[in-house]
């Protein structure tokens, strides 16, 4: 896409300077969204607000690069356009090659320097009060395989896609995408498992020191609470970058019963009686407003993770070395937790199922068409 600024511009002057022409450049509505549009295919990071757009002007005016005609209304920017090569500052031919061609100008790298100010550190906040790294931090977990979690009468049922990347990866025996913290709190993750691995750590040691000191399990949500308390000190100090993950923990204790929380990167956390988090969680959470109930068994509650997983998926031919499965449940009795984890075998009965009520669905959907249409 070719820069606005190539064509589509009022200039109130134009004048050369040794190999420069300037002009200033009146920045009017029309054009700041044409420029948004193309920052936008350029991945130049987020769209930059016109409140973020009268500061980093502001911020220009030492350098001579602004002229203010009416600054409540629309300002006049000095830009210029030069020859391929030549450097900005000193007008003669740059040493290293340049991407830059004949229609490049000034105010594209306002922008740019402008988006950096904020999105370098996650310590400063953008004038609209953002945490550009932090958001960052959130994009990356849209971007991860799903994982899904539910609260039935009976348990707790944590279901993730493994996001296999190759079929010569030796998968082991060990689980990828689903911890156990401590007896009585199951946890699954989407985003950077290596970040992952560090607060899981941190988060066992945790339960066992507090079981160690007071003698009883540590209640779900005071460790949820101390490791979000973690995840937001990343964002607070300079010289960091925040945890890229999210957790979706899944726990029992005397207090609450059966709970279900989910954090993000920022350190925030919320409990949920159903959630979706990863790839395609608009979609998961849809279904799971649709069809989760309070009432729902055990057997009920793994069929509709099932479900929900393999239509946010990529692949419609999904295979059971694809998922895991995990379910926490609590026996009065012995006052104890207990966790089953889904064997290969177990996954590819519950796929197979799903796999068939789905079919169905859409079928009748089909024919429900079809009929309407005749």
């Amino acid at each position: 896409m070719r820069s606005p600024y190539a064509e589509e511009v009022e200039y109130s002057e134009k004048f050369n300077m040794d190999t420069h022409e300037y002009r200033f450049v009146k920045l009017t509505r029309p054009l700041y969204k044409k420029l948004q549009q193309y920052r936008a295919t350029r991945g130049n990071g987020p769209l930059i607000s016109e409140e973020e757009w009268r500061h980093v002007l502001g911020l220009q005016m030492s350098r001579g690069w602004v002229h203010f005609l009416d600054w409540k209304k629309e300002p006049w920017v000095l830009c210029f356009r030069r020859p391929q090569g030549t450097n900005p500052q000193t007008g003669k031919a740059k040493e290293s090659n340049s991407n830059r061609g004949d229609n490049s100008i000034l105010i594209e790298d306002l922008l740019v320097e402008m988006s950096r100010r904020y999105d370098s550190r996650t310590t400063t906040f953008s004038p609209e009060g953002r945490l550009y790294q932090v958001e960052y931090a959130l994009e990356a977990i849209n971007n991860a395989a799903p994982t899904v979690g539910i609260l039935c009468k009976e348990g707790v049922i944590l279901g993730a896609d493994k996001a296999i990347v190759s079929k010569l990866l030796d998968q082991g025996k060990s689980l990828e995408k689903i911890y156990t913290i401590d007896r009585h709190i199951i946890a699954a993750v989407a985003g950077l498992t290596a970040d992952a691995n560090i607060l899981i750590a941190q988060a066992r040691i945790d339960s066992q020191r507090y079981q160690y000191t007071y003698g009883e399990e540590q209640p779900v949500e005071q460790l949820v609470t101390q490791i979000c308390d973690r995840k937001q000190s990343y964002t607070q100090f300079g010289g960091l970058r925040p945890f890229g993950v999210s957790f979706l923990f899944g726990g029992y204790d005397k207090n609450y019963g059966y709970q279900l929380y989910q954090s993000d990167p920022s350190g925030n956390f919320s409990g949920w009686k159903a959630t979706a988090i990863g790839q395609n969680n608009q979609t998961a959470t849809s279904l799971l407003k649709q069809e989760w109930n309070e009432d729902l068994t055990l057997e009920q509650g793994l069929h509709l993770v099932a479900k929900v997983l393999t239509k946010t998926m990529d692949t419609t031919s999904p295979t059971a070395d694809k998922f895991e499965f995990s379910i926490l449940t609590h026996n009065k009795e012995s006052n104890r937790c207990s966790q089953k984890i889904l064997s290969e075998k177990e996954i590819g009965e519950l796929l197979e199922k799903v796999q068939k009520e789905i079919a169905s669905e859409n079928n009748a959907k089909n024919n429900s068409e079809n009929n309407n249409q005749s």
